[in-house]
């Protein structure tokens, strides 16, 4: 009998002790998330807005607020394995492979695959069967950047504002007119339209529309190239340290602020902007962990149902 309540109980009991971890980390990360934003407040109202985007000597270690548009030097990188160069700071090799993905339905071969940079599931089950996905991707992902900074006026972005700035709309465009010798060198071939991707089938020769979903292989894998164009770099607000001419993080106890926005911004928008973002966050947060406290709530009632009738059982009440 005991066996038998451990066994049934087991489920729940694991499902109340990961519901209840899970809601004590996310009521953790709530907490913190309002003491950040709290102590943080006073710094934010105290930024000091820069104009025209000159490093201020009186401005150095201070938590500052500069807006213009990103400049850049003229300056050339290069994919040597692909034998392609682009007269850009910045340039992302996208390695993509066709792979298997689930589905209750197996009509239509087109929808059954997606081209994705990340390996998927080993094993899917399409219509009830099961398909197997290739276990690595032939060809690396790779960055290319020029060893010349980012501007934003006087003002150099550190690494991490550079993301954020790389990852705004707009800002990467595909390369076009990629050359028949980077695809020798990896025994791939181009598409015939714009010269767009690389691409290597595992069935032979590419016949007909390589590129869109109506031919396509397992395994089959494209290359292609995204840049950052010098002339499309636009104008960004910055909300960061300035240090030694830098833009970078600035951090207080456990706090720290390093925001990047599109466009042009007031300090008046950028502290709106921030306080709008923390409280989609906190109600996002509280939502989160409300759900798992209600999820601990339900494996708790089961263990004690599951209890009861063990108890009923052994001592013979039915």
């Amino acid at each position: 009998m005991k066996d038998h309540w451990s066994k049934v109980a087991m489920k729940p009991i694991i499902g109340a002790v990961i519901c209840g971890a899970l809601t004590a980390f996310m009521l953790f990360l709530s907490v913190k998330a309002f003491m950040q934003y709290d102590e943080m407040e006073p710094m934010r109202e105290a930024a000091v807005v820069v104009e025209n985007a000159k490093v201020l000597p009186e401005n150095e270690g201070k938590l500052v607020v500069v807006s213009g548009r990103v400049t850049v030097e003229d300056c050339e990188v290069s994919d040597k394995d692909f034998d392609v160069t682009v007269q850009a700071p910045h340039l992302a090799r996208i390695v993509e492979m066709s792979q298997w993905r689930s589905s209750s339905s197996n009509r239509n071969m087109a929808d059954l695959h997606i081209w994705s940079s990340q390996l998927q599931l080993r094993r899917q089950t399409i219509g009830g069967e099961q398909y197997t996905n290739p276990d690595r991707i032939p060809f690396d992902e790779a960055v290319f950047q020029a060893d010349t900074p980012f501007m934003l006026g006087e003002f150099e972005l550190a690494p991490k504002l550079l993301e954020k700035f790389l990852d705004l709309p707009g800002r990467r465009t595909r390369v076009k007119g990629l050359s028949q010798s980077g695809a020798d060198k990896n025994g791939m071939v181009l598409d015939d339209a714009n010269n767009w991707y690389f691409y290597k089938s595992n069935f032979g020769p590419v016949i007909g529309d390589a590129f869109g979903t109506s031919f396509f292989g397992i395994g089959d894998t494209r290359v292609f190239f995204q840049m950052v164009d010098p002339a499309k770099l636009g104008e960004i607000t910055v909300m960061a340290k300035q240090e030694n001419g830098i833009l970078t993080q600035y951090h207080e106890g456990i706090s720290y602020i390093e925001r990047l926005y599109d466009g042009i911004m007031s300090k008046e928008e950028v502290l709106s902007e921030e306080k709008t973002t923390n409280t989609y966050g906190a109600v996002f947060a509280v939502c989160v962990t409300l759900l798992l406290a209600g999820f601990t709530a339900l494996n708790v009632r089961k263990i004690l149902k599951i209890k009861k009738e063990h108890e009923l059982r052994v001592g013979g009440g039915y």
